[in-house]
C-alpha cells in the first residue's frame, strides 16, 4: 500500500477571552493561524485531484471558565477530491497537533480539544461512487487519530468532511494569544 500525505500547516486554534475574567481582572484575546496544503512526493494509483483544509483559523471565545465546554468558531472543512481509485481501496483522514499544549500557554493542552467529525458528504462525478463515514470524537494528542475514512470510487469522488472542535474550558487556562498547528493527513493508497 503506498500512502500520500498531505500536512496542512499553520491551522492554529486561537483562544479568544472574554473582557473580564471572573475575578474582575481584564482578559487578552486568545487568537489562530491559517492552513496551507503541502503535497508530500509519493507514488500512488489513485490520484488526488485537490486536498484543502478551512478556514485557516478557529476561535474560541472563552468567557466564562464555569460554563464549561466551548466550541470553537467556525468549525473545520476538509475538502478532498480523488480519481481513478477503486472500489476495493479505502481512503482515511487523519489528524494531530504538532505539539501537546498550546504555544506560548503551557498550561492549556492540546488533550483538552476534543475533534468531532460531523458529516461526510460525497458528490461523485461518474463511476462506482465510493464512500465516507465519521470516525469517532477524540481528544487532540500529538498522535494522529481518524477524523473519517470510507471506500475510493472509480472515477472522480469529492469528500467534504465537516469537523468541530470544542475546548474543556478551566480557570488554569490563563487568557493570551495561543495558537496550537494541527497536521491533517489523507491516506490514499
Amino acid at each position: 500500500m503506498k500512502r500520500l500525505n498531505y500536512i496542512t500547516l499553520g491551522l492554529a486554534i486561537l483562544l479568544a477571552g472574554g473582557s473580564v475574567r471572573g475575578d474582575g481582572k481584564k482578559t487578552t484575546p486568545r487568537t489562530a493561524a491559517a492552513p496551507s496544503a503541502v503535497v508530500l512526493p509519493t507514488a500512488a494509483a489513485t490520484t488526488v485531484n485537490s486536498f484543502s483544509v478551512s478556514p485557516a483559523t478557529v476561535t474560541f471565545n472563552m468567557i466564562d471558565p464555569d460554563a464549561g465546554l466551548v466550541t470553537g468558531s467556525p468549525g473545520a472543512t476538509v475538502d478532498i477530491s480523488i480519481s481513478g481509485g477503486a472500489a476495493s481501496r479505502r481512503w482515511n483522514l487523519y489528524v494531530q497537533a504538532d505539539s501537546s499544549t498550546f504555544t506560548g500557554c503551557t498550561t492549556i493542552p492540546a488533550a483538552a480539544v476534543t475533534v468531532t467529525c460531523n458529516s461526510v458528504t460525497l458528490t461523485n462525478a461518474g463511476g462506482s461512487p465510493g464512500s465516507g463515514a465519521c470516525a469517532g470524537s477524540f481528544g487532540l494528542s500529538t498522535t494522529s487519530a481518524q477524523v473519517a475514512g470510507g471506500k475510493e470510487g472509480t472515477k472522480t469522488d469529492n469528500f467534504s468532511i465537516a469537523i468541530s472542535f470544542t475546548l474543556a474550558d478551566s480557570w488554569q487556562f490563563i487568557p493570551n494569544l495561543c495558537p496550537l498547528t494541527l497536521t491533517y493527513t489523507a491516506d490514499i493508497p
